[in-house]
This record gives C-alpha cells, sequence and structure tokens, in this order.
C-alpha cells in the first residue's frame, strides 16, 4: 500500500483572494521579480478581447508543481495560488489525511 502512495499526487488549491484594480505591467514585473527565484515562470499572458472578462497571467513552477494565477479586470484584481500535482515521498501512510503540527489544527477543547 505504501507503494501506491509514492506514486499519487497530491495538491493544495488557495482560495481566490481580491483586491482592487492593478496595472497589468507592475503585476508581470513584480509577479516575476518575486517568483522567478522560487522557481515559478510566466507561462500565460492573455488579454481577452471581450470588455470587461479580463488580463489573466499564471506563473507556474515546473518541477514542483506550482501555480499562481492572477485575473485583473477593470474593477478588482483576483490572485491564487495552487500547489497541484507534488508527489507524495512516501513518508506518511496517507499523504491525503492532515497530520496536526499546528494548534490551529487539533480539535477545540472548549468545543
Amino acid at each position: 500500500m505504501r507503494r501506491l502512495f509514492l506514486l499519487s499526487r497530491i495538491g493544495l488549491k488557495s482560495q481566490r483572494v481580491q483586491c482592487g484594480p492593478r496595472d497589468v505591467g507592475r503585476v508581470i514585473e513584480m509577479g516575476n521579480a518575486h517568483l522567478n527565484p522560487l522557481g515559478h515562470e510566466l507561462v500565460y499572458d492573455y488579454a481577452s478581447p471581450v470588455p470587461g472578462v479580463g488580463h489573466y497571467l499564471a506563473w507556474k513552477d515546473e518541477k514542483n508543481g506550482g501555480l499562481v494565477t492572477v485575473i485583473l479586470r477593470q474593477e478588482n484584481t483576483e490572485f491564487s495560488y495552487e500547489s497541484g500535482a507534488r508527489p507524495s515521498d512516501g513518508s506518511v501512510p496517507d499523504p491525503t489525511v492532515l497530520i496536526p503540527n499546528d494548534h490551529r489544527d487539533l480539535p477545540d477543547p472548549l468545543a
């Protein structure tokens, strides 16, 4: 059974965070400055020709499976992160089960 988990892929998706509108050029500049040193490369840069749909950016870390996406619209900017497709190292019996390593991961004793 342990061998099965070595072959499985585990991922995590963040919630989508919104903020006010941002300049596309500045987002690309800041994304490259902060994400390139971490192994992410800008792999998607698409401005929709449909008004109001937005400008889509994505930085991907091919080695570790991470993906950072940004959608810029006239009214707001959205950001999310996905750690997807990282292989389990087999160090735990079931990599889909959370191992509490922080007090916030444990059940509330007062509940």
